[in-house]
């Protein structure tokens, strides 16, 4: 069975990274299944806002990036707008990594928002019909009208139906905690070893150092996961340049070792940056959000042109 192999940074590793072209060209040679920025990130710690450097990392020509999103901090739907942007300069390569804060927000109803969110404008609702004028068929963007978010968002929905939504816990108790919806499940804690008592049909990969990746590999599937997240583990000083040096070079000796049985390395992960997040990690389409709220604007009609200009405006090519 294919393994993920995943990156995880601090803000302060991602920022290396995007401020360094030698870096940024091997995490793009390399082309983990995704990186999570701000991941194990305290708030007081992050040198930036996760989903702007996730931004900014995020272009068309990089493997996906997912921002470390916070129920406690973050607003649903700057959040949601954040991500959901990153997912439109990607082409559909885009996700996000909750953890639960200390705000009391229950997690599924901030979950719930997000989606309901990333759907409230339908991406095929953007017709650009220009014999009539019509850009946007606005009656189909409705509002969420949950927990508190009116909406709509003001970002089409995403390529690959909406981005990819992951779940961090702390140990296996926190898995049963996941909201309903999540498509993957970040686990921190993974000492009990093989026959983790975690609920079929959830699928979730392991956080480990860069030390011993490939035994790493072997164990985290004895144990029951779909893959790894590498991440830092502090033992770079406090230095971010040589954290993700070590990160980077990890990665790269996974991609020539092929010592542990039935454990994929990055060569044969797919490499085609034409393809969504999803299709990199084999996520089916979401096909239904939870009903929204009531359409947000009235049907567009169409634009009266001046005689001649109607017959020009439908032409190919420019007017």
């Amino acid at each position: 069975m294919t393994q993920t192999i995943a990156l995880g940074l601090t803000t302060a590793e991602a920022l290396n990274l995007a401020t360094d072209p030698e870096s940024a060209e091997r995490w793009r040679r390399i082309a983990p299944a995704f990186t999570v920025v701000g991941l194990g990130d305290p708030g007081p710690a992050r040198v930036l806002d996760p989903g702007v450097l996730a931004t900014f990392l995020a272009d068309a020509g990089s493997p996906p990036v997912f921002a470390a999103g916070d129920t406690g901090t973050d607003l649903p739907y700057n959040l949601a707008r954040q991500v959901l942007s990153a997912d439109q300069l990607s082409s559909g390569r885009s996700g996000v990594l909750l953890t639960e804060g200390d705000s009391g927000t229950d997690p599924q109803i901030y979950a719930e928002t997000l989606l309901r969110l990333w759907h409230s404008w339908p991406l095929e609702s953007v017709i650009a019909d220009r014999g009539t004028g019509i850009l946007v068929k606005a009656d189909q963007i409705r509002r969420v009208d949950h927990a508190g978010v009116a909406g709509p968002l003001s970002v089409p929905s995403s390529l690959q139906g909406s981005p990819v939504l992951l779940w961090s816990a702390n140990s296996v108790e926190d898995v049963a905690q996941a909201p309903s919806g999540i498509d993957l499940v970040v686990l921190d804690d993974v000492s009990g070893g093989s026959g983790l008592p975690i609920a079929d049909g959830i699928r979730w990969l392991a956080t480990v150092g860069p030390g011993g990746v490939p035994s790493a590999l072997q164990d985290a599937r004895d144990a029951g996961a779909a893959g790894i997240v590498l991440r830092s583990t502090g033992d770079g000083g406090d230095d971010p340049a040589a954290a993700l040096t070590k990160l980077l070079t990890a990665l790269e000796e996974v991609a020539v070792t092929s010592d542990a049985p039935a454990v994929a390395t990055l060569a044969s992960l797919p490499k085609n940056l034409g393809v969504t997040a999803r299709e990199v990690l084999g996520l089916p389409v979401p096909t239904s959000v939870k009903p929204l709220g009531e359409v947000a604007f009235p049907e567009p009609s169409p634009l009266s042109f001046p005689t001649g200009l109607a017959d020009l405006t439908t032409t190919e090519g420019e007017i």
